[in-house]
């Protein structure tokens, strides 16, 4: 069973990191209000700080697991994105799963329908499979 579980990503340059924060502190706190209005001018302040980034992102991943005799087990994973792919990877899954429904050949149709929960349904392989076009690499668990 999964006892912890953690994932971090980042802005790159960290001026845009630690005020992109605070700005989401304000929110958390009700001292602003949601920045979704906010979206097309923040992205123009966060075009300014263009030259000071690169194309390269990364997501590391952790969980911890405690088995039936209450050991745990922690892994750790990181996807990196290069070269600006980095939006591809959010929308990786829901091309999958949209191929399955569809029953596209190479993809093992999907039966189910309406809503149920989504564990087992989609594999780590057919993910990248789905990026293989991509600057975009997996590094495996560390043990």
């Amino acid at each position: 069973a999964l006892e912890d579980g953690w994932i971090r990503a980042g802005l790159g340059v960290a001026p845009l990191h630690l005020g992109l924060g605070l700005l989401a502190g304000g929110v958390r706190l009700g001292v602003l209000p949601s920045l979704s209005r906010f979206a097309r001018p923040l992205l123009r302040v966060a075009g300014w700080f263009d030259a000071l980034g690169n194309d390269a992102g990364a997501m590391h991943v952790r969980v911890t697991m405690r088995d039936g005799h209450a050991r745990t087990a922690t892994r750790e994973a990181v996807l990196v994105a290069e070269n600006g792919d980095g939006p591809q990877v959010p929308a990786a899954p829901a091309a999958v799963v949209v191929k399955k429904l569809l029953g596209l050949p190479g993809y093992a149709p999907l039966e189910k329908r309406g809503a149920f929960p989504c564990v087992g349904v989609l594999t780590r392989e057919e993910i990248l499979g789905e990026l293989k076009d991509f600057a975009v690499r997996w590094i495996p668990p560390r043990k």
